[in-house]
């Protein structure tokens, strides 16, 4: 425990000035914070002999999402432990993501997204089922996107846009307008595995989208997307759900790509 002392100047008292406080050597004036070596917590100065005292609140770690200790090597509150989403999808893909649900994603092939575990190309290549609870008499707005386009380690295209649906009527997928019909994933040879992530917004009310429709033929405007910047124009917010999985190439790649006319060899 360190001894916090404040040490008053009998010259200051005598002009009713405050010096502040001191502790390890150190003085401090009235509002400034104290960290405490070896602590995630803090102080801060309020004059007169007195501090306020403040440490980290406890953490909530939402299904699947990781959780970084306290770092007693930075300052408070940088120094808190903190729950982050899974595979980085902060920041690659957004700057934030608060608190959200999880999103069912079902393909008629049996398998299932689960927060990253790793599907087949053949196995997603068709649109999936997505179930997911929603608010009544609310609009939402599905993504799915690869920020790992073309590779994990050089994502030049970050993000190509793999699905979206607006104006969705609560949680019937079906009755949105299709901004991007489903394209599976197409990750080429040797890019290694690949995050396939599904976003859904809430939205502020039924919208009106100024971006061109994209048939599952086209690959017009789904590389170098940015679901952050189009969350901001449509003023979306942070995901209120989401779900990932990843996959790697396998022999029905090239169908993908062929679809979409890209070059194959």
């Amino acid at each position: 425990t360190v001894a916090l002392v404040c040490v008053l100047s009998p010259l200051l008292a005598v002009h009713g000035v405050d010096p502040g406080c001191s502790v390890d050597g150190k003085t401090f004036q009235i509002g400034e914070q104290y960290d405490i070596p070896g602590r995630c917590a803090f102080n801060v100065c309020k004059g007169d002999n007195e501090w306020t005292q403040g440490a980290c609140g406890a953490v909530g770690v939402p299904q699947r999402w990781e959780l970084i200790p306290v770092d007693t090597t930075k300052p408070f509150p940088q120094c808190c432990g903190h729950a982050v989403p899974p595979h980085g999808i902060v920041p690659d893909l957004l700057d934030k993501l608060q608190w959200s649900d999880s999103l069912e994603i079902s393909y008629d092939s049996g398998v299932k997204a689960d927060f990253g575990n790793e599907l087949t190309p053949t196995q997603v290549k068709n649109q999936p089922e997505v179930n997911y609870t929603a608010e009544p008499g609310e609009w939402y707005l599905l993504a799915m996107v690869d920020p790992d386009a073309p590779s994990r380690t050089e994502p030049k295209f970050r993000s190509f846009k793999h699905w979206m649906v607006g104006n969705i009527q609560g949680s019937d997928v079906s009755s949105g307008d299709v901004l991007a019909e489903y394209v599976g994933s197409g990750p080429p040879l040797g890019t290694g595995l690949h995050r396939y992530v599904f976003l859904l917004f809430k939205q502020p009310g039924k919208l009106t989208f100024e971006e061109s429709r994209v048939s599952k033929t086209s690959a017009d405007n789904r590389p170098s997307f940015s679901i952050q910047d189009f969350a901001e124009k449509y003023k979306l917010g942070s995901p209120v759900a989401f779900n990932l999985y990843q996959a790697q190439y396998d022999d029905y790649v090239p169908v993908v790509h062929q679809q979409l006319g890209f070059k194959t060899d």
